[in-house]
């Protein structure tokens, strides 16, 4: 079963170059709303969604956080964590 060759418009909007440029600006402003980054790709709101879920971010206390931590980020949490836990 083949799809038939169609006119229109191809989807671009996860392009690898499209991704990077989505990373980019979500980590110069980790407040942004996906309607105001759909505003800055000039991408409706649903590919901007989609986007943002090919990145694997969630919306966390209204800032964009990845989903997963890498062990970089684990090792980051508990030594920050150790620091304030000493300081009381």
């Amino acid at each position: 079963m083949h799809d038939r060759p169609w006119s229109g418009h191809p989807a671009t909007a996860n392009s690898p170059d499209m991704l990077q440029c989505t990373n980019g600006i979500i980590h110069m402003n980790r407040h942004i709303t996906s309607r105001q980054l759909a505003v800055q790709l000039s991408v409706s709101n649903g590919s901007a969604m989609a986007i943002i879920d090919a990145l694997g971010y969630s919306k966390v206390c209204a800032r964009w956080v990845l989903q997963s931590l890498t062990t970089e980020h684990r090792r980051q949490k508990k030594a920050i964590c150790s620091e304030l836990l000493g300081a009381f």
